[in-house]
């Protein structure tokens, strides 16, 4: 009996190790963290932890980063202009009491992806409040700025004929100067024909417009109005001008002149008290 449990035993024995001998030949079967490594697991690598996967093409216009981060669209340049317009008026024949000068100054919008479009007019027309001129009068009397459209079309209904000069592109500083003087003779000043050697503010349409440049005390003289102080005054303004030789018919056209039958003169191209005179007598 004894022999025979000895012998169980020692088959017993055998038997266990001959399986532990297969076990360590089968991978995976006995790996844990602390021994052996697991040969049944794929290596490890650095790229496991950022797993690779598979980008699909994408429409960066309308990405939500793409739309966030895209450029702002450019602005548009838009640019004024300042422009200056003399006028004047005159009979045939000549007459010093029918005789008008006056000016304009425009201010324009202009931009590359719309037409130009006026900002702002100044204008001044110097008569008196009644509209009657009286270069023989003692005394002083109320003045009116005329408005432009208003100046030109009484002035032709009357038989007149409305000479321009411009419009001409000016520097800044004079349409800052001419607002501000129309804003000075609207508030104080008075309406006197044939002024001379009186205050500055006490004066006619001729000088009202040459205290701009500084000569409202020069002589005038009876065959000196009208077209004569007009060209007197755009020689003065040169210094303000743009490319004198450059006129910009396009902004007459935009306040509305067109409608009347105004002569346009170039540059240079002057009337005197010469060409007065001889109006006033030849006919």
């Amino acid at each position: 009996m004894r022999r025979a449990v000895a012998l169980l035993a020692l088959i017993s024995a055998a038997v266990s190790a001959v399986g532990c001998q297969q076990s360590s030949l089968v991978p995976g079967l006995l790996a844990d963290d602390a021994g052996m490594p697991n040969v049944s697991k794929p290596a490890i690598s650095d790229e496991r932890q950022t797993p690779q996967q598979t980008e699909q093409p994408r429409d960066l216009a309308h990405s939500p980063v793409a739309s966030d981060h895209a450029a702002p669209l450019a602005p548009v340049a838009t640019t004024v202009g300042n422009y200056l317009i003399i006028f004047s008026s005159d009979t045939t024949p000549y007459r010093p009491t029918q005789a008008h000068t006056f000016a304009a100054v425009v201010r324009v919008a202009e931009s590359d992806d719309s037409p130009p479009s006026i900002v702002e007019v100044a204008s001044l027309s110097w008569l008196p409040a009644t509209r009657q001129v009286r270069a023989l009068a003692l005394w002083c009397e109320t003045g009116k700025n005329v408005p432009l459209h208003e100046t030109i079309s009484s002035y032709i209904d009357d038989g007149g004929k409305v000479r321009m000069w411009g419009p001409y592109r000016v520097l800044p500083e004079l349409i800052e100067r001419f607002k501000a003087h129309v804003a000075d003779v609207e508030s104080s000043y008075r309406y006197k024909g044939a002024c001379f050697l009186t205050p500055s503010y006490i004066c006619d349409c001729t000088r009202s417009v040459e205290v701009l440049v500084g000569t409202a005390g020069r002589y005038i003289g009876v065959c000196g109005y009208g077209a004569a102080a007009s060209s007197h005054c755009v020689r003065e303004m040169t210094p303000w001008l743009i490319d004198p030789a450059q006129d910009h018919p396009w902004v007459a056209t935009l306040l509305g002149l067109d409608r009347y039958p105004l002569v346009r003169l170039p540059f240079g191209q002057y009337i005197s008290r010469w060409d007065q005179f001889q109006s006033m007598i030849d006919w």
